[in-house]
Parts: structure tokens; C-alpha cells; sequence
């Protein structure tokens, strides 16, 4: 039996409704897994930064299950790298989770039971990365594609629902976090897809119909997309990962 982790991180204008997300977690049918909560004193990005642990997440921090951790504010890729970078979390799956979401019972079983069958990353949600002339589409187009070879390596796990990982899966450089920052700020999911692809590591896409309804949201509030990326932020992190893997990975994804 794989032990899972999960890791996500919160901001402060979402601490009145993240004891609704972690008792989700906490009510996992899945028999061996933690939590871990990062987050940040410092403002960054959307975040104004926690002071302290909600007291409604402090009850259910009673479970042992259930872990807070202060860390540096490098915005969303607090989620994983904290845990990518921990020598004893080597061996474990890690699951990264979303603040503003309601996971049903069955969310982590059923990313190992797919895991379990492909042995690559697997996500609930995800976009097919297309192609042109030279390099890859804007980012729109990947939205609106019909996903038919699953898995695969051109497969982009979106977050909110949900991914699933192992540690082997990544290149060493992922835990690079001032690279990440400076080349993809708001996109961690890209940063983490480039150092997956670089190792010939596929996605698994439990609904590959993306006009399917994603999970329950507890919070209508600022979101990385809609305040960073929906307006092309993507596109220049794509472009920037290209041009950073070409140089320090030897390859880029357009090319492969």
C-alpha cells in the first residue's frame, strides 16, 4: 500500500472556508495517507500572507493525519515543492490539492487506482498541448481540445481537481525554485510539466472531456487564472520554459 501526501498551500482570503476543503481531505476512503498545509507570513501575488492557523483548521489539525507548515512565499509552488525537497517523502505519492475545492471520499483512491494502472502522473483534468509551426499554440487552443491518446506525454494536468505524482518522476532542476519563479511565476503546473516531459513521463487523464462539470468550489474570489494567466500569462511561461529547457535540460517539448 503506496502512503500519499498531500500537499496544498492557502492565502489569507480564503481562511474562512479552508476548514471545508481539509475536512474533505481528511474524509478520504483511501486507508494511508497525510496532509500538508504550507503557508506563507510574507504577501505574495494574491496572497496578504497568514498570520495564524484558522481555529477551525486547528481542530481538526487534532488529527494526526493533518499537518501546517511555514515556508518561504514562492505563491503556488508550495503545494509540492516542499515536499519534492523533504529526502523522506522519496518513497510516497504526493497529491496536490487546491484551497477552494470539496474532494469527494473517493478523490485520492481513485487517483492510485489509475496510478496503479499506468504508472505515470495522473489527473482528473487536463488539456492536450498542441502544436504548430516550430512550437506549441497559445494556450487557448489547448483548451478547447478533444483528448484521444491518453495517456501521453502532451497531456497538461490542470490543478484544481487534482494531480497525482511520484517524486522519481521529475528532473532534479524542478526543485530550482528561483528559476521556476522568474520563468513561470503563476504557473507552477507548467514548471512541473516541463521537468515530468523531460523524463518521458505521461499524463493520465481520468475525464478527458473537459466540458464535464470540475468539482465543488467554496470560494467565487481571485483565482491565479483569472487574475494572471487567463490574459496570456501561459504564453509566456511556455515560452520561457522552452527557451530555459533547451538550455539546461538539453531538449525542449516542442521538439520531442
Amino acid at each position: 500500500m503506496e502512503k500519499v501526501i498531500i500537499g496544498l498551500t492557502s492565502i489569507r482570503a480564503r481562511q474562512d472556508k479552508l476548514h471545508l476543503t481539509l475536512a474533505s481531505l481528511l474524509q478520504q476512503d483511501y486507508p494511508d495517507f497525510e496532509i500538508r498545509v504550507f503557508t506563507s507570513r510574507d504577501p505574495y501575488l494574491l496572497d496578504e500572507g497568514i498570520e495564524d492557523i484558522p481555529p477551525a483548521c486547528r481542530e481538526l489539525a487534532a488529527d494526526g493525519r493533518l499537518r501546517w507548515f511555514r515556508v518561504p512565499n514562492s505563491g503556488p509552488y508550495r503545494k509540492l515543492l516542499p515536499i519534492l525537497a523533504d529526502p523522506l517523502a522519496q518513497e510516497a505519492l504526493i497529491a496536490t490539492a487546491d484551497d477552494d475545492t470539496i474532494y469527494p471520499a473517493h478523490w485520492l483512491s481513485t487517483l492510485v487506482h489509475y496510478y496503479r494502472r499506468h504508472r505515470c502522473i495522473v489527473a482528473f483534468r487536463g488539456h492536450r498541448m498542441v502544436k504548430g509551426d516550430g512550437g506549441f499554440l497559445p494556450y487557448r487552443y489547448w483548451t478547447s481540445q478533444t483528448i484521444t491518446d491518453n495517456p501521453s506525454v502532451f497531456l497538461l494536468p490542470t490543478g484544481k481537481d487534482g494531480v497525482l505524482y511520484h517524486p522519481s518522476f521529475f528532473h532534479p532542476a524542478v526543485l530550482d525554485m528561483i528559476t521556476a519563479m522568474k520563468a513561470a511565476p503563476t504557473a507552477d503546473d507548467l514548471w512541473f510539466k516541463w521537468h515530468s516531459a523531460v523524463n518521458g513521463v505521461p499524463v493520465y487523464v481520468v475525464h478527458p472531456d473537459y466540458r464535464l462539470a470540475s468539482l465543488p468550489d467554496t470560494n467565487e474570489g481571485a483565482s491565479l487564472f483569472r487574475d494572471f494567466n487567463d490574459g496570456g500569462a501561459n504564453d509566456g511561461a511556455i515560452a520561457a520554459l522552452e527557451k530555459y529547457a533547451d538550455g539546461k535540460l538539453g531538449m525542449t517539448l516542442a521538439r520531442l
